[in-house]
């Protein structure tokens, strides 16, 4: 068997053997405010947004190619692409609910935080957070980001890593630090998963 899907609480996992890809699908539930004097949201105002984020998420998000190793079968791809992308669902489907603030246009990405809370499955964006800013750690090193990808990496349970005294602060490529490379490190929670899905399979990063 090289075909594979599981459903889990936080995404969707497909893995496609014969085809050589592993793709991990979130169904988001927006839920769609105003803050700080902005006005309400437009349907074509949402489309936009709702696009924006996926493709940031797909576009920016710098990674390797899944190992695969197999106990018992010859495997057509022993090195398979890893596929991000999200779905805009109903509420009953989602996976995750997304609260969408609206601010002034005025505002930056910094004006309101955003963060992932993985207990309650709880997304925070406003719409400043599709442009791009400068951000700086606490090694003092300061590059050109963008916090939706860095958001989308939270789902998979890894800490913020550019804080003082973190372990990995001097990282400053990963994506959650201030880069935008994906460590094995931040999709433990996916690798363990996989690992559950085809017998004799073992998927590494």
């Amino acid at each position: 068997m090289s075909t594979a899907v599981k459903e889990l609480p936080w995404a969707r996992i497909e893995v496609e053997g014969s085809k050589g890809f592993v793709r991990v699908m979130q169904r988001w539930g927006y839920q769609w405010s105003s803050a700080l004097g902005a006005p309400a949201w437009r349907q074509a105002e949402k489309e936009a947004f709702h696009n924006a984020i996926v493709k940031l998420v797909v576009s920016r998000i710098v990674k390797k190619k899944l190992s695969v190793t197999s106990t018992h079968q010859c495997l057509l791809h022993p090195k398979m692409d890893l596929v991000f992308d999200i779905g805009w669902a109903l509420e009953k489907y989602k996976h995750w609910t997304v609260h969408a603030r609206k601010i002034p246009a005025s505002s930056t990405p910094t004006t309101l935080i955003s963060q992932v809370d993985w207990a309650k499955r709880l997304i925070l964006l406003d719409s400043a957070d599709v442009n791009d800013y400068n951000v700086c750690n606490a090694a003092n090193a300061c590059r050109n980001f963008n916090a939706v990808p860095h958001e989308f990496v939270h789902t998979f349970q890894g800490p913020d890593e550019y804080n003082p005294g973190v372990a990995h602060l001097s990282d400053t490529d990963s994506i959650l630090n201030i880069g935008n490379q994906l460590r094995e490190r931040h999709i433990k929670v996916l690798l363990k998963e996989l690992n559950t899905m085809i017998p004799g399979w073992t998927f590494t990063y």
